[in-house]
C-alpha cells in the first residue's frame, strides 16, 4: 500500500512502549490520516489502539492492521475547546511517568503539558487553515475526527460522549490509513 522512509515506531530505542504516553510517528501518521479524510480541524485518538512498530520500506496491507489491529470506525463529532481541553487534561494525567492507554496522538493541535510545579497546566495550540497555530478557545466549537471506541465505547473516559456526531462511517482506522498512503 506504499513506503515508508523511515521506521513506524511506538516504542523508543530500549522497546519501552511510549505511543500510551508520548506522541510517536504512527500516531501521527494515523492521525493525520483521519483528519484528512474526515476534513477535520484537528484528530484525537488514544495511544492503546496502536500496536506495533513496523521497519522502514515497503509497507503491506497486512503491516498497518498489525499496527491498527482493531474494529474501530472513523467519525466525526462537534466539540468545544473545553470539551476538547477536558478530554487532554484527563488523558495525559499520566504522563510521562507511567502509560495511559487513553493517551492522545494527535493531528492539527499540539499541547504542551508543564509539570514543574505545584499544578499540571497545559499549553494547547489549534493548527490555523493558513499553516499558523494559535491558542484553542475553550468556547470555539471544532470538528474533531477520532474514532467510535473515543466516542460511545469507553476510550477517552466517554468525554466526548455527548458531542453531537457529525459523520459516522464504516471506515476502518487501518483502512483510513491506507487510503491516506494511497
Amino acid at each position: 500500500v506504499g513506503e515508508s522512509e523511515v521506521d513506524l515506531l511506538i516504542t523508543d530505542g530500549n522497546g519501552e512502549r511510549m505511543v500510551r504516553k508520548a506522541e510517536t510517528n504512527t500516531g501521527d501518521l494515523l492521525t493525520d490520516a483521519m483528519r484528512t479524510i474526515m476534513e477535520a480541524d484537528i484528530c484525537l485518538t488514544n495511544g492503546g489502539g496502536i500496536r506495533t512498530d513496523v521497519k522502514a520500506g515497503t509497507l503491506t496491507y497486512g503491516d498497518i492492521n498489525n499496527i491498527f489491529p482493531f474494529i474501530n470506525h472513523v467519525c466525526k463529532i462537534e466539540a468545544t475547546g473545553d470539551d476538547i481541553l477536558a478530554v487532554l487534561e484527563h488523558c495525559t494525567r499520566l504522563a510521562p511517568e507511567a502509560e495511559n492507554g487513553d493517551f492522545p496522538q494527535c493531528s492539527g493541535i499540539r499541547c504542551t503539558i508543564h509539570t514543574g510545579g505545584a499544578q499540571r497546566t497545559f499549553d494547547v495550540q489549534v493548527e490555523q487553515p493558513d499553516g499558523s497555530w494559535a491558542p484553542i478557545d475553550p468556547d470555539a466549537t471544532y470538528t474533531v475526527a477520532t474514532i467510535t471506541y473515543c466516542v460511545r465505547d469507553g476510550g477517552f473516559n466517554l468525554l466526548f460522549s455527548k458531542c453531537p456526531a457529525l459523520r459516522q462511517t464504516e471506515i476502518l482506522y487501518c483502512d483510513a490509513v491506507v487510503e491516506y498512503l494511497r
